[in-house]
């Protein structure tokens, strides 16, 4: 079918080369079995938003010494009929994103604050593997 097909796309995409449009392909995909007209047309902005943005890069190097730095935050009770938070991090090294993630959480968070320190654990796993 061809949204599943698109949706695999964007997500190779994602992982290949543009972790900015992660969030959006994971909403995306997380309707292949319901899909709707309205998905679809948001996938198809999806797709614009990536010709648009097709001259813009990423560039490793520069004058100074490259350091790791991360960035977490969370969405608290980001799904209405579930709670589920999402969570996303990401590592640049130097001027380049090195590692990233965007997902549902695996806890219903109570609290903002619980579901950011949720956020933070995973982050820190992956700084410490970093």
């Amino acid at each position: 079918m061809p949204y599943y097909e698109l949706v695999g796309s964007l997500n190779y995409i994602v992982v290949a080369t543009c972790p900015d449009i992660a969030y959006a392909v994971g909403w995306l995909a997380s309707f292949l079995d319901c899909f709707l007209h309205d998905h679809w047309t948001a996938a198809v902005h999806v797709l614009r938003y990536l010709k648009g943005t097709k001259t813009l890069s990423l560039v490793l190097g520069g004058t100074h010494a490259p350091s790791l730095l991360g960035y977490s935050d969370a969405d608290f009770a980001n799904c209405k009929d579930t709670s589920w938070s999402i969570s996303g991090y990401c590592y640049s090294l130097g001027s380049g994103i090195v590692s990233w993630r965007s997902c549902k959480q695996h806890l219903v968070a109570d609290f903002t604050c619980y579901a950011k320190y949720t956020a933070l654990h995973e982050s820190l796993r992956k700084a410490i593997f970093l």
